[in-house]
């Protein structure tokens, strides 16, 4: 399992406090030593690639591709006609732009230590790291105030968010 304190001291002693658990294992993925990293070599085979996500995730985007999500995604609530704005705040509302701000924080505060970080391969990492981690504290950790804080990456435990229903359907065809 990959948690904050599975990252070795070498490598994160480099980093401000207070930095996002994302931005530190995409740091990591990205700019560990590959000594470091073997152990996770099989998972990764079983990573989606690049391609995929810019396929399937709006953070990667076109602007005119963004029009089509719906506005608490996007923000653009230009879209719906109403006489009387709403004025609220709450999480569950901007999600692509709050995403989009924990990545260019993340992207940020990588870039200060690893100025030659490269953007492609950063933001593939923290893709990767935001599409697999689970919510994780040990016994008796108190929970921090951003629940992204509170990650770790378990290799292959992704898998049980999925069905096997096509592979069956693909068996039965044989």
């Amino acid at each position: 399992m990959l948690t904050s304190e599975r990252i070795p001291s070498y490598f994160t002693s480099k980093f401000p406090d207070g930095t996002p658990t994302h931005a530190l294992y995409a740091a990591f993925l990205t700019n560990g030593n590959a000594e470091d990293l073997e152990e996770f070599n099989a998972w990764r085979k079983t990573w989606p690639s690049r391609q995929d996500f810019e396929d399937s995730m709006p953070i990667l985007w076109s602007e005119s591709l963004r029009n089509y999500l719906p506005p608490s995604i996007s923000s653009h609530w230009h879209s719906i006609q109403s006489r009387d704005k709403l004025q609220y705040e709450t999480t569950h509302q901007n999600l692509l732009a709050q995403q989009e701000q924990r990545l260019r924080t993340a992207w940020d505060i990588v870039v200060s230590v690893f100025p030659d970080t490269d953007w492609e391969t950063f933001s593939y990492h923290w893709l990767i790291v935001n599409t697999r981690s689970f919510f994780y504290l040990m016994p008796g950790q108190e929970p921090p105030e951003d629940r992204n804080d509170a990650m770790a990456l378990l290799p292959f435990a992704d898998y049980f968010n999925h069905s096997d229903v096509a592979v069956r359907e693909y068996d039965s065809i044989k």
